[in-house]
């Protein structure tokens, strides 16, 4: 490989990495849900949520507290807390799971999200 052939491949790596960040959903999430053991069990818009919620799971309960804009676990039953250490989640789209509880937080847009549009 010529040295011009390693620089173009370079550029082409940092634009696509580049793009791939661009393409991200930043927008903030307006919406809580929250499923343990596979069913919905509350959703409910942020700004209407209390500060903290006391969530019922198999392996205990799971607290969760409304920061600013977003989520985040600050007590939970498991052993190894890993979904406290998740931290806050703000963006749309973005989930904070904690697998021995089987409880999934996630955060959602209210518009109108689609997966694809079929004809």
């Amino acid at each position: 490989m010529r040295k011009t052939d390693i620089i173009l491949c370079l550029l082409l790596a940092t634009l696509a990495a580049a793009g791939f960040f661009y393409r991200q959903n930043k927008s903030p999430g307006q919406t809580i849900t929250v499923s343990t053991g596979g069913r919905s069990i509350r959703q409910q818009p942020l700004d209407k949520l209390p500060q903290t919620i006391n969530i019922p799971t198999e392996c205990g309960v799971i607290t969760i507290s409304k920061t600013a804009g977003g989520v985040k676990v600050i007590s939970a039953p498991c052993p190894d807390k890993l979904c406290q250490k998740q931290g806050t989640i703000t963006n749309s789209g973005s989930s904070i799971i904690c697998m021995p509880c089987r409880t999934v937080i996630t955060l959602t847009d209210t518009g109108h999200e689609y997966d694809a549009i079929l004809n």
